[in-house]
């Protein structure tokens, strides 16, 4: 991305300006002054303090531009004028140089008088390297400072006024190329860290935008979930309800006929056991397929709360696997494959249910769709728990199906890779799965797979859930935000 060539322009006008400080500035009279020494008995003093005080009142006014721009530098076209004003006054200060550096040299004793000149090709190698940023600050010293001098030596005719007249010429093109290749460097610098600083919001925005995308998919995942959880449970409780219906007929029947034979008179002793018996009977049954109703609805609804919301909470992993499987039986039923479940009765987990649940249908609900060609035999996939450990546990998801081909699993995890779209695959659930497990659980997760071969998942999860980070809360639990394209 191209940066803003005003951007730019700012960004070296500021590096120019801020990297002039007073003392800097002050440098200019003091190396005027420095010259008064050599020549304290010579016609040149006098000049060389009248150029020692010319600089020091030109850098007075340099110096108040300088604190003017670092208080408040304004906006870009303000600033630039700052700028342009520190540019004109240190022309000054390279004419008081040229000018008052000729008037000194030409006053000036031999060899004294090359001092002076040596002086003044080290204060334009000084403006090389304390103003690199500014082309024109380095060209109007090198134009304005050097060449007098140079012409008066081309001018002066002897051997040794053409000798350092041609080299401080030289010199001048040695310095305006140098500030070239210098503002160049400087600009392209510049260019680059606009460029980076760029790519790098651009890069947070696109991460943002993904973190929001990720963070719908998973909530439209787990409302998926409810959803299928409800059509489960809509289809386990309607046996134990119409048996129950059943019953409650077959009584408010026994119960009418009775009635009627009492009004008529014909109620005999052996009628009245008879409707008794019939009557218990139904009585029982009704209760027993209601009783079996409600535990249907509290552990569904126990399995819905779970993956609605993040709460902590200490489960017993095999009864909990079940009511999985309750929930999961209308997907199973549809299929032709059987899943099969065996869990250490004893495995006590303090975790995320809501998790953990969407881990483990995540993974089933994959194996049924994925583990098993269309029009091969019916398959097994055989969910187990057991002891890892004094510390963790490890729940397994195997099936014995046609395996994963080496080119997907290098993949698996990698959102939006599926070998069902046709079907409706949507190739999130292996990620989600990897994400709660790693982000949320604190486990690993590892992909044992051959062509074949079937496939086994063995997802290895601590006792006791790692807490969340801190200001994250416990909804960092309903939201993993991140999928990571990697096998632990």
């Amino acid at each position: 991305m191209e940066p803003d060539p005003a951007a730019v322009r700012r960004a070296l006008n500021d590096l120019l300006v801020r990297g002039s400080p007073p003392l800097v500035l002050a440098i200019n009279p003091l190396v005027a002054a420095l010259l008064a020494p050599p020549l304290w008995r010579t016609a040149a003093l006098g000049p060389v303090l009248i150029v020692a005080t010319l600089l020091g009142l030109v850098n007075l006014v340099v110096h108040g531009v300088y604190r003017r721009y670092r208080r408040e530098p304004g906006p870009d076209a303000r600033a630039f004028r700052w700028r342009d004003r520190f540019f004109v006054v240190s022309l000054a200060n390279s004419a008081v140089w040229g000018l008052g550096g000729l008037w000194v040299f030409a006053l000036a004793p031999e060899p004294e008088r090359y001092l002076v000149a040596a002086v003044i090709l080290g204060v334009g190698a000084g403006t090389l390297v304390r103003e690199a940023a500014s082309f024109r600050q380095v060209a109007g010293f090198v134009l304005l400072a050097i060449p007098p001098i140079a012409l008066h030596g081309l001018v002066e005719g002897t051997a040794i006024g053409v000798t350092y007249g041609v080299g401080m010429l030289v010199y001048v093109g040695a310095m305006l190329s140098f500030a070239k290749v210098n503002i160049d460097a400087h600009v392209r610098a510049a260019r680059l860290h606009f460029a980076h600083q760029s790519n790098r919001d651009a890069l947070r925005r696109t991460e943002a935008t993904l973190e929001v995308a990720q963070a719908h998919l998973s909530q439209a995942d787990r409302m998926a979930s409810l959803g299928r959880l409800m059509a489960g449970m809509a289809h386990e409780i309607n046996t134990p309800v119409g048996n129950a219906m059943t019953a409650v007929s077959l009584l408010e029947c026994q119960a009418r006929e009775a009635l009627a034979d009492l009004e008529a008179g014909g109620l005999t002793r052996g009628r009245l056991d008879q409707v008794l018996h019939h009557c218990a009977e139904a009585g029982m049954l009704a209760e027993s397929n209601l009783r079996r109703a409600v535990d249907l609805i509290q552990g569904f609804k126990d399995v819905a709360a779970d993956r609605a919301s993040a709460q902590r909470r200490t489960i017993n992993l095999a009864a909990y696997l079940a009511e999985i499987m309750i929930s999961l039986r209308p997907r199973v039923r549809a299929a032709p494959h059987s899943v099969g479940l065996g869990s250490d009765p004893d495995l006590v987990l303090d975790s995320y249910p809501g998790a953990l649940s969407q881990v483990v249908t995540n993974l089933v609900v994959n194996a049924l769709t994925h583990a098993f060609p269309p029009e091969g035999p019916a398959g097994t996939v055989t969910v187990t728990a057991r002891a890892d450990g004094p510390d963790h546990v490890l729940l397994t998801v195997a099936d014995d199906g046609r395996g994963i081909d080496p080119s997907v699993r290098d993949r698996l995890f990698e959102p939006f890779v599926t070998t069902n779209r046709a079907g409706g695959g949507t190739g999130l659930g292996m990620g989600l799965a990897l994400a709660q497990v790693t982000q949320v659980l604190g486990g690993t997760l590892s992909v044992d797979s051959a062509p074949g071969a079937g496939t086994r998942i063995e997802v290895r999860l601590p006792r006791v859930a790692p807490q969340p980070a801190e200001g994250e809360g416990a909804d960092a639990a309903a939201s993993p935000l991140s999928v990571s394209p990697r096998r632990t």
